[in-house]
């Protein structure tokens, strides 16, 4: 067994080893602080690729709404009518009132629209008056469209 003394200068002799008291705190704190600042980097390093990663996938993707339609901004919404974005960040419109909600902008005009003729209807069909005085058309299955069926 070795004994360890220590002399007039402060060094600890004994054993295999020579070493001065403070020195190995010192070198502790040294290393500790060295493996932080690697980690630290390194994950500095892993997050600017990720956030370039997704800036140059978000610039390579056009946004559409679900229909394919870009999105209406400039023009200005009826009375209680409100726009808001889904989940994926995709436009909607919802109208409180009537709780209807839709991907279209509610004075973007989706489709053609046709007067009533004054002819029968298919079986199954009604006819509708929309806010803005136009005919619409439902079935008993739910299904809406503008047009008279045929």
């Amino acid at each position: 067994m070795s004994t360890t003394t220590p002399s007039a200068d402060g060094v600890v002799k004994g054993g295999d080893a020579v070493r001065n008291d403070g020195a190995w705190i010192a070198a502790l704190i040294i290393g500790c602080i060295v493996l932080f600042v690697c980690a630290g980097y390194g994950i500095y390093v892993f997050m600017c690729k990720t956030v370039k990663d997704e800036n140059d996938l978000r610039s390579t993707t056009t946004t559409t709404n679900r229909n394919n339609k870009k999105p209406r901004a400039n023009l200005s919404l009826p009375k209680g009518w409100e726009e808001h974005l889904d989940g994926d960040g995709d436009t909607y419109y919802y109208h409180e009132e009537t709780e209807t909600t839709s991907w279209d902008h509610p004075t973007a005009k989706k489709h053609s629209r046709v007067k009533s003729t004054g002819e029968s209807l298919p079986s199954g069909w009604e006819r509708h008056t929309a806010e803005d005085g136009e005919y619409y058309y439902e079935n008993s299955e739910g299904n809406v469209q503008w047009d008279a069926p045929t």
